[in-house]
């Protein structure tokens, strides 16, 4: 994939993805901000929007890097984000985020032999970032650009929904954290001919919120990918182009706690990071983004419970320069 002056059309990807939404029996990191694309520094001049539908999929139980028997346990979450980005100069991009999501989960009650389940639906998380790209380096046969951020989530969705029992859900499952949040990130992408290699880290500081009645706090988070993308189509600018991309990502995150006590949560999932990305035209931009997880270590909980693990995360993006 070629990068143009122009454009700047380069890798960064997921630099502003938020992560913390597991609880003691899951291991799910979906409340918000889990995507800006395989092309977001080409938001770095100009004003746009870009809608993503996200849909996650959480279906087996792991001890450790095991997985074991599962009696049915299963959640999935669906979320509708829209982000708007302006930018205020050619090194500095402000942007917002605001997430519609909607969360369900099936879970055995071992001592009343039933299922658990309930559904979070509703405003998520917004968050409000600032991106700068703080080294640029264009030469004849290639570019690099390395950029940070720096954001703050807020608590604006909902931490009481209840189960089909009246009860507080987990905190994974509800809308919102409760917490204001702080997010530190670095991005680092080369291009050189039809290949854009790209390199990113977001480090997540979590602050205490709440679910239902309990004070809780998500474990710091670290979000990682290393992703390689290879312009397919055409050979050279100008026109619609279309790249591929395959790389690998990991999510990371300490310990939480609820009321002061450690309750777990503590894990490490990394995926196959596969995609197709589409640009019809110079205001367009067409994204797929499939990632199989391909390794979990998620240990057991104080109380002695398996952590249920992502299958794949799945997304569809659709981005519009104004």
């Amino acid at each position: 994939m070629r990068i143009r002056q122009k454009d700047l059309w380069t890798t960064f990807f997921l630099i502003i993805s938020l992560f913390g939404l597991w609880a003691d029996l899951s291991y799910a990191c979906e409340y918000c901000l889990l995507t800006q694309g395989f092309s977001p520094l080409q938001t770095t001049t100009g004003l746009g929007i870009r809608i993503d539908e996200r849909y996650t999929v959480l279906k087996d139980l792991y001890h450790g890097t095991d997985k074991v028997d599962n009696p049915g346990n299963k959640e999935t979450f669906l979320a509708m984000q829209i982000t708007g980005f302006y930018a205020i100069n050619p090194e500095l991009t402000a942007l917002v985020v605001v997430p519609y999501v909607r969360k369900t989960m099936k879970d055995w009650n071992e001592g009343m032999s039933m299922f658990m389940e309930g559904k979070g639906i509703g405003l998520g998380d917004i968050a409000l970032m600032g991106r700068y790209t703080f080294y640029k380096r264009h030469e004849l046969a290639s570019t690099t650009l390395v950029a940070g951020q720096l954001g703050v989530k807020l608590p604006t969705g909902a931490t009481d929904k209840k189960d089909n029992m009246g009860m507080p859900m987990e905190a994974h499952i509800q809308p919102g954290t409760g917490s204001t949040d702080l997010l530190l990130g670095l991005n680092l992408s080369h291009a050189a001919g039809r290949v854009t290699l790209a390199t990113n880290l977001l480090y997540f500081i979590n602050g205490e919120g709440e679910t239902g009645d309990a004070k809780h706090e998500f474990g710091d988070t670290l979000n990682y990918d290393v992703t390689g993308i290879y312009h397919i189509y055409p050979a050279m600018p100008p026109g619609p182009t279309v790249s591929v991309a395959l790389g690998i990502a990991g999510e990371w995150r300490g310990n939480e706690t609820e009321d002061g006590a450690n309750i777990g949560g503590k894990g490490h999932v990394v995926y196959l990071n596969t995609g197709i990305l589409f640009i019809p035209g110079p205001k367009w931009i067409v994204e797929l983004n499939y990632r199989p997880a391909i390794y979990h270590d998620l240990p057991v909980t104080p109380d002695g419970e398996e952590q249920m693990g992502e299958d794949y995360k799945a997304v569809l993006s659709l981005t519009h320069l104004l």
